[in-house]
């Protein structure tokens, strides 16, 4: 037999209100109310999958080598080399820009 959880909830007077008035109209009581509004909305999508957050952590990984090899190298490196590696980091920045803005126009 599962055994049932107890949860508190803390609602501002005006939504009180509201779930104060449905109830009445419903003749349901407020915590199953709120039961069938939460539940019967299906599972939650996360922000993020996992495989998000693998490519955008992989994404930052290679940023912070990248400029940790810049700040190491900078003096004795040659112009194209410090180009290259420049241009690399902003590639970096590019695809980090690109998965947070898919990520935020998911919501």
């Amino acid at each position: 037999m599962t055994t049932k959880k107890q949860i508190c909830v803390r609602l501002p007077e005006d939504k009180y209100q509201i779930l104060k008035q449905d109830h009445i109209a419903t003749g349901l009581s407020m915590p199953e109310l709120l039961k069938r509004a939460y539940l019967a909305r299906g599972p939650i999508e996360p922000i993020m999958s996992a495989k998000d957050v693998q490519r955008t952590f992989a994404a930052l990984k290679r940023l912070s080598q990248d400029l940790y090899d810049l700040s190491q190298r900078i003096d004795s490196i040659d112009p194209i080399e410090t180009n290259n590696l420049l241009r690399g980091i902003c590639n970096d920045f590019r695809i980090i820009r690109y998965q947070i803005s898919t990520f935020c126009n998911r919501q």
